[in-house]
């Protein structure tokens, strides 16, 4: 659940510094936002997947509608609104560095009223992206009462949309260290997995924590793992977030172990099964990284080839 948008991405010889100008060396437009991205990640890792948002009547909207759908992408959770598809214009600079801009026209028309007819009973898990909080609170809330797992990735904007009763309720949190911060739990302390009102989900909570090129890591109940990334040379950071937490997710929720036995990570209890989705995570946002454009399609079996050669 969560943002469907239409990037426009410019590749630019440098990020500007305010009153400055840059060459654009490369042009190119299609579907992102942190929902559409993850999704398209998850079903082409073979894990079926539906997306709930908005889009415009508008030809970007058909467009990201037809994307989502090539890439295996259920859409029947995909409303039109009338003020037209969202737009996010990208800068990327030749380390991958990113500038966005966004103009959020339609990609928070959906509401629970298009929650597509038992649809949360035919689900397991419910990963909510950039949405109105008191939306995703309650979509959350709702997937919980048909015994879903829920994630929440709030996004660049996690501390201006008063998200914390979103985090509190979820399962699984992904954030920067920047996001962190604005929600209130500490990057630094492995055991800060969010003081909010609702304890019994903060007992169970894992929150992962994004570095980028560094790697993330992860806190728990039954511990903190971490994993120092894959070493890339990025052509585009845009999405890697994204597929980080399908990565994860594939890993951690289904029966794929990607990593290869003896390798990467040994077997062992609940700590281990996280630090290999940890692994596949970083892969998946590796692969990315490499990519231009934020939306990409991953196989399992390049997943597992990436990370084949580096065991």
């Amino acid at each position: 659940m969560g943002h469907v948008n239409w990037d426009v991405t410019l590749r630019v010889e440098a990020l500007p510094s305010p009153d400055g100008e840059a060459r654009v060396h490369e042009r190119r437009e299609s579907c992102g936002g942190s929902a559409a991205n993850c999704a398209s990640v998850l079903a082409t890792l073979d894990v079926e997947t539906g997306v709930f948002g908005s889009v415009g009547a508008d030809p970007q909207g058909r467009q990201s509608r037809r994307e989502l759908v090539d890439a295996g992408v259920a859409v029947a959770g995909l409303v039109e609104a009338d003020v037209g598809t969202a737009r996010k214009y990208l800068a990327v600079d030749p380390d991958g560095r990113v500038m966005v801009f966004g103009d959020d026209r339609g990609n928070e028309a959906f509401t629970l009223a298009d929650l597509p007819d038992g649809v949360l009973s035919a689900v397991e898990h419910v990963h909510v992206t950039g949405q109105r909080p008191d939306r995703a609170r309650e979509v959350v809330r709702l997937a919980r009462e048909h015994g879903a797992s829920t994630s929440v990735d709030p996004g660049r904007r996690a501390g201006e949309r008063a998200f914390e009763p979103v985090l509190a309720a979820a399962d699984y949190l992904f954030l920067t260290a920047d996001e962190a911060r604005q929600v209130g739990i500490d990057p630094e302390d492995p055991t800060d997995r969010g003081d909010w009102t609702d304890e019994s989900a903060r007992r169970e909570r894992v929150v992962l924590m994004k570095d980028g090129p560094d790697g993330a890591r992860l806190r728990s109940p039954a511990g903190a793992v971490a994993h120092g990334g894959f070493d890339v040379d990025p052509r585009d950071t845009t999405g890697a977030g994204d597929a980080f937490a399908a990565g994860f997710l594939a890993a951690a929720l289904t029966d794929w172990r990607p990593v290869p036995e003896g390798g990467l990570v040994p077997d062992g209890a609940v700590v281990e099964r996280y630090r290999r989705a940890l692994v596949v995570a970083d892969a998946c946002g590796a692969v990315t990284a490499r990519r231009a454009g934020a939306r990409v399609h991953l196989s399992r079996s390049e997943v597992e080839g990436f990370l084949g050669e580096r065991a």
